[in-house]
This record gives C-alpha cells, structure tokens and sequence, in this order.
C-alpha cells in the first residue's frame, strides 16, 4: 500500500509504479517484458504486476511476474495474489527475461473476477475465476519489493521495465505524473521511480535507482611540525 502523497506523485517504501484512483473500477490490464535481474549474493526480489485496489485499502486483486536473486542466482516466476491470502506461483507457465506480459483482471459478476496472464512469447496462458468482493477504488501497475517471510524484502536491480497498453474498464488510459510512484527506503533514499507518461498517456518506464555511493569523508592531511 502507497505511503505518503506529494504534489508529483506518491511514496511508498515497497511499491514504484502507476496508479488511477477511481471509483467503480472492474478491469484493469496492461503488457510488459520480463526484467533481467542481477545477481546478487544477498538475496533480493522484485515483482512487476498489474492489480486493482490496494492503494487506499487493504483488498487488493492481481497478478504478475517476480524477478528475485538468492545466492548469488537468478528465477523467474509468475503468480496471481488476492489478499489477504498469500500469493499463488503458476506453475504451469514458465517465464523468461525479455518474454512478452499481457496481464489482466476483470470484473465478470458480483463478486466473481477473472485473472488472466499470457505470455506472448511462448503462447503460454494462464486464467482463473475467483472470487473477491473489493471496492474497486483504484487500478495500478507497479513494480515492488515484496514482503518475504514476514518482513520486508530488499529489491533486486531490475533495470527498467516498461508498461505499455495501459487500461481501466477496457479503455486506454492518460496517466497523470501525479498518479505516479516512487519507491524510497526508510531514510527517503530513492529506490526505484516511474517515468512521467509517454505522449501516448499509456505506456511508462520503471526504473532501478542505484544506490548512491557513501560520501567518504578524505582525513585532514598531516600537520607539519617544526624541529
């Protein structure tokens, strides 16, 4: 969930991205390409997804793809998640860095939603009916560090990933910069950002930040002494 708003946008400590608040939102969708991590001997974990409400409450319906490293290795995966259960990996569909997301979730009755993800570049598609009974406040598109165990993780270097085909209701959308999100430590360092919109209004960037180099201090030179 979004922490504090700014006047260009939104933080939050663990999710970077779009978000269109609205009332009476029932599908939200959206494409991408699986991130290349990097590898890492501390284990860090990132997940791009596609999801309704979970800005301003805590329901939240949705569905992606994770890029983690654990020891010094790399995996892929996609799931679907509806809170508060923990999220579900699909296991039959493998994904790659650079394959092609289309991933989406609708309303189809009351309190019945549909999760779809395919994966274009293996013709690979997973669906499923479930039941969720959110208010349907809001729609986004984010990339995250998710909680891991029962604590925050920390986020793998994901590069950029770019959303693309961005819709509400089955509509394309224009994002505004001020429904934009960046993602900050605990001491507001930036850890990853969206781009503002393209001229389309529906397609952005997701960026990794690089964490800044600490500022070492150089010591005084030597005091000369006299004889």
């Amino acid at each position: 969930m979004a922490a504090a708003s700014a006047v260009t946008g939104w933080e939050s400590y663990n999710w970077s991205g779009y978000v269109v608040p609205r009332l009476g939102v029932t599908s939200a969708s959206s494409t991408w390409k699986v991130p290349a991590v990097v590898a890492s001997s501390t284990a860090k974990y990132s997940a791009t997804w596609v999801g309704v409400d979970g800005f301003t409450n805590g329901d939240l319906i949705q569905t992606g793809t994770s890029q983690d490293t654990v020891g010094g290795k790399t995996s892929y995966y996609a799931w679907w998640e509806i809170l508060p259960a923990a999220e579900t990996e699909i296991t039959t569909m493998k994904v790659a860095p650079g394959n092609n997301m289309v991933a989406t979730v609708k309303k189809i009755s009351s309190g019945r939603w549909e999760i779809v993800l395919a994966d274009t570049t293996t013709g690979n598609t997973f669906s499923k009916v479930a039941g969720y009974n959110g208010p349907g406040s809001s729609a986004e598109w984010i990339e995250e560090a998710p909680t891991v165990g029962a604590g925050q993780s920390a986020l793998a270097d994901f590069g950029t990933v770019a959303f693309s085909g961005v819709t509400v209701n089955g509509a394309s959308v224009h994002l505004l910069i001020t429904g934009s999100g960046t993602m900050v430590s605990a001491t507001g360092a930036v850890l990853a950002k969206a781009s503002a919109p393209a001229s389309t209004g529906n397609t952005f960037s997701d960026t990794y930040v690089v964490p800044a180099a600490p500022h070492v201090i150089a010591p005084p030179p030597p005091t000369a002494r006299r004889s």
